[in-house]
């Protein structure tokens, strides 16, 4: 994962902003996608939260942010599950 300075940070859309905090999940999904257990689940839903952010314009309204912010928390958690499981495998 690239490191970027706060100020950077500022400078990005909303959009870019998110995709840049699911960068940690992409070496682990892309090393997973063939699998046929839950690390196959993880690539799918890394998949599907980028395809979801990506649909979106680069500020949505308030209203969408805060429901999509509640969507990447709640997928976020199961990545960071399935990941802990296999971590040492």
């Amino acid at each position: 994962m690239r490191y970027l300075t706060q100020k950077q940070i500022e400078a990005m859309s909303w959009k870019d902003i998110k995709l840049y905090f699911l960068e940690k999940y992409a070496d682990d999904a892309e090393r997973w996608q063939n699998e046929c257990d839950d690390r196959k689940l993880f690539s799918v839903k890394y998949e599907t939260l980028v395809e979801a952010i990506n649909s979106l314009p680069d500020e949505p309204h308030l209203t969408v942010c805060v429901a999509m912010n509640q969507y990447i928390r709640t997928e976020t958690d199961i990545l960071d599950e399935i990941k802990e499981h296999f971590k040492d495998r």
